[in-house]
Formats: C-alpha cells, structure tokens, sequence
C-alpha cells in the first residue's frame, strides 16, 4: 500500500485536483481503517468534481464503514 500511496502523492504533486489520484488515496486510508484520513482526502475533490463517480464510490464506502464502527 505505501508504493501505492507514494505513486498517487507523486501524481497530486503534478495535478493537484486530479480526482483518480485523489479517491484513490481516500480508498488506500479507508482500506487501513482510517476513515477520518480519507474523509481529509475526499475534502481535496475540487467542488465541480465532486460528484465524480470515483469519488462518489469512495463517499459510499466511507459512510458504510462509518456506520459499521
């Protein structure tokens, strides 16, 4: 997961509203548990993406893993 996450940081260092990278952050943080780090990353999508369905998919599972806790 970490060679993951560095690949995405690297791809939000070039493109910082690039959406993929960013829900896919959001999903390696919820993927370890920390649902508040990927609700921060999800705070990043600009507002007229934010409806994107990779974000809109990571959204979802957040707010299932919330109500599981």
């Amino acid at each position: 997961l970490q060679g993951a996450a560095e690949l995405y940081a690297g791809v939000l260092q070039e493109e910082p509203e690039n959406v993929a990278a960013i829900a896919a952050l959001a999903k390696l943080h919820l993927d370890t548990g920390d649902i508040e780090g990927a609700r921060q990353f999800l705070g990043m999508v600009p507002p007229a993406k934010a409806n994107d369905p990779a974000v809109a998919a990571v959204r979802a599972a957040i707010e299932l893993a919330a109500q599981a806790e």
